[in-house]
C-alpha cells in the first residue's frame, strides 16, 4: 500500500543522503572526518542492500543512487570493507529480474568500478569473491561483456584464479564469470590466447571435486576454449 511505498521511499532517501554526505565528508579531511565518512558510506550501502531485496526497488536504486555509489567506491578505494559491501550491492542489483539493469549499470561505470576494486585489493579474498560475483552477474549482457574485456577484466579474472588457488569461492565465482564472458566472441578469442587458462580450469576442477558449479562450468568453459573457431 501507500504507507509501505512511502517507507521504501523514505529509506531510499535516507540511504542516498548518507551516501552523499559520506562523499562530501572525504573532501573534509582537514576536520578529521574521513574515518566517519567511511562508516557513513557503509551504513548507506547496508541500507541499499536491504532495499535491493525487493526486485522493483533495484531499478530505483540504479536510477537514483548508482552514480553516487560509484563515486564513493572511488573515494574509498583503499577501504576493503567499503569495496566488499559496494560490490555485494552491485551483485544484487545486477541479479534483479529487469534485464535492462546490467546495461544501465555498465553505462554508469559499474564494470570499471568493480575492476578497480579487484585490482586495488588483490589479496583480500572477500573483495575478490564479491568482485568476481559482480562481474559474473553483470556479464549477462553483450554490452557488459565487451566492457569487461575493454577494462582488462579478463586479466583481472585470471590473476584472481592464479593468486587464490585454494579459495573455493574465488575459484567458483571466477569460473562462472569466465563462462558468462565466453559468450562474447572477442572474449573467447582472448581466452584461447591465454595459454595458462586450461591449466587453471583443470586445477580448479581437480581440487574441488565436490563443487558442482566448478565441475560443470569449469568443464564447459575449458571445452569452449578447446573448440577451434569455425
Amino acid at each position: 500500500g501507500d504507507s509501505q511505498l512511502s517507507a521504501v521511499q523514505h529509506n531510499l532517501l535516507t540511504a542516498l543522503g548518507l551516501l552523499q554526505s559520506s562523499i562530501s565528508g572525504v573532501s573534509d579531511k582537514a576536520s578529521g572526518e574521513s574515518g566517519g565518512a567511511a562508516l557513513k558510506c557503509l551504513d548507506a550501502i547496508r541500507l541499499f542492500i536491504n532495499l535491493a531485496a525487493e526486485d522493483e526497488v533495484c531499478a530505483e536504486i540504479v536510477d537514483c543512487a548508482l552514480g553516487d555509489l560509484i563515486v564513493a567506491m572511488g573515494k574509498f578505494l583503499s577501504d576493503a570493507l567499503v569495496q566488499e559491501k559496494a560490490l555485494k550491492l552491485i551483485t544484487n542489483l545486477a541479479s534483479a529480474d529487469d534485464e535492462s539493469i546490467p546495461d544501465r549499470m555498465t553505462r554508469a561505470g559499474a564494470v570499471r568500478a568493480g575492476i578497480s576494486s579487484l585490482q586495488s585489493h588483490p589479496r583480500a579474498v572477500p573483495v575478490q569473491v564479491k568482485g568476481l560475483f559482480a562481474l559474473r552477474n553483470l556479464a549477462s549482457s553483450t554490452l557488459t561483456r565487451q566492457a569487461i574485456l575493454e577494462e582488462q577484466g579478463l586479466v583481472v579474472l585470471l590473476n584472481a584464479l592464479q593468486r587464490h588457488p585454494r579459495s573455493e569461492q574465488v575459484q567458483e565465482q571466477g569460473i562462472l564469470a569466465l563462462y558468462n564472458l565466453s559468450f562474447d566472441e572477442a572474449a573467447l578469442v582472448e581466452m584461447r590466447d591465454r595459454g595458462q587458462l586450461p591449466k587453471l580450469l583443470q586445477g580448479a576442477t581437480s581440487r574441488f571435486e565436490g563443487n558442482q558449479a566448478i565441475q560443470a562450468y569449469g568443464t564447459a568453459t575449458a571445452k569452449k576454449i578447446a573448440t577451434p573457431p569455425t
